[in-house]
């Protein structure tokens, strides 16, 4: 049977052309967010290429042209989110009008080191790659959050009855 190839085809063939070169981690005070340079490559349309963390499209994107001419280079920098989450990295692409969405590959290279940020309720982030070598960025509280001061009073008073 020919025809057009379905999605999970054509997005392991666009897969193949997306690469992670660079990722940081930036911080402005309590503010911590992450910054990917990811070249894509072959028929995607350049100019709706972005890269996001997890479900929801937020942060700056700029493309330019790669040096070597052999596609585009898309800069994404997203504000990371005290929670306690594991969020995929992901690529979204246009083809041919198609739009496809296509976890970032990153087996194999280096990551940036963990972060720890939040002086009173400290959080910890890191990007690292999961089982099928896609990038995945986790975060989660440091410490278990302090009961509040009517709960301690309650408990201190159980204990004296």
């Amino acid at each position: 049977m020919g025809g057009v190839p379905d999605a999970t085809v054509a997005s392991g063939r666009f897969a193949e052309t997306v690469e992670l070169l660079s990722s940081r981690w930036l911080q402005d005070g309590e503010a911590l967010s992450l910054e990917l340079v990811v070249r894509i490559g072959g028929a995607a349309d350049p100019g709706t290429a972005a890269v996001h963390l997890g479900p929801v499209r937020q942060g700056g994107t700029t493309r330019t042209a790669t040096p070597d001419g052999g596609g585009t280079a898309v800069r994404a920098r997203f504000p990371v989110e005290r929670r306690d989450a594991t969020l995929p990295v992901r690529v979204s692409l246009d083809v041919a009008g198609a739009p496809y969405e296509i976890p970032l590959r990153a087996a194999g290279l280096p990551m940036p080191l963990a972060r720890r940020w939040g002086r009173a309720d400290p959080y910890k982030a890191a990007a690292h790659v999961d089982a099928a070598g896609h990038m995945v960025v986790s975060t989660e509280r440091l410490f278990p959050p302090r009961p509040s001061l009517g709960a301690r009073l309650r408990g201190r008073l159980r204990v004296r009855r």
